[in-house]
């Protein structure tokens, strides 16, 4: 079902970035997307899996390069702020993030972002639970993973929130890549604490002090090393 020139709404897809990909190269217009109720191939950052149950909001925006006033690096924390602001607006309901992609309510990730790129386009992947249990969780996630609502989400609360993520994605245009940096520091609660980093089989504590323009980590390692992150599994430090 297509509401409108932008929104396409599908039962299930297998990814809904591939789904995407597939209209891009075929020369979508800027700023359509493709929402679905559940994925059977949904995808994370780094190749892994994103739990994608039916009842869910997983959606894909697709934006033409030519028409962005910011580098690729920082599509995925723009996406993460109009998801954030969406959820704020829609649900009432004030969630942070967790650098570099991760949406987090109560503690737990209730959702991710994928940015990738393809040809002319930036194809932003948003993907939220919107009504889970701890025990519809796979055993490995079960722990750390949450979602907006325990049990049957207000009517129409999909499609609304796809419509503001679309809405707001758009409006960032208007707005200077610090801007939006500024707005992705103020959801970013481990600033200033001591954190944990896994980049592969390397392991380090460290110090999160600052998220630069590119989106880049700003970290002190204990020896004192300022060191600018890309990439990595960050977790805050309860002791």
């Amino acid at each position: 079902m297509t509401i409108g020139p932008q929104l396409i709404f599908l039962p299930e897809a297998g990814s809904t970035n591939a789904v995407m990909r597939g209209l891009a190269q075929n020369g979508a217009p800027h700023g359509t997307a493709v929402v679905a109720d559940s994925q059977t191939e949904g995808r994370g950052r780094a190749g892994r899996t994103f739990f994608s149950p039916p009842g869910g909001l997983y959606m894909s925006v697709a934006l033409r390069k030519e028409r962005l006033p910011h580098e690729l690096s920082a599509a995925t924390l723009r996406a993460a702020v109009a998801a954030c602001e969406a959820i704020e607006r829609v649900c009432n309901k004030s969630p942070s993030v967790k650098w570099v992609n991760d949406i987090m309510l109560d503690g737990k990730k209730i959702g991710g972002i994928l940015a990738e790129s393809a040809g002319s386009y930036v194809i932003l992947g948003v993907g939220i639970n919107l009504c889970a249990g701890k025990a519809d969780f796979p055993d490995e996630i079960r722990e750390t993973a949450g979602s907006l609502y325990g049990c049957a989400p207000p009517p129409d609360v999909r499609d609304r929130l796809a419509t503001e993520i679309v809405s707001l994605t758009l409006a960032q245009e208007l707005e200077q890549n610090a801007e939006i940096i500024a707005k992705y520091r103020k959801r970013l609660p481990m600033l200033g604490r001591r954190i944990s980093v896994r980049q592969g089989s390397r392991i380090f504590f460290a110090e999160a002090l600052d998220v630069k323009d590119d989106g880049r980590l700003e970290v002190a390692i204990e020896d004192g090393q300022i060191e600018l992150l890309d990439y990595g599994d960050v977790t805050v430090r309860t002791l």
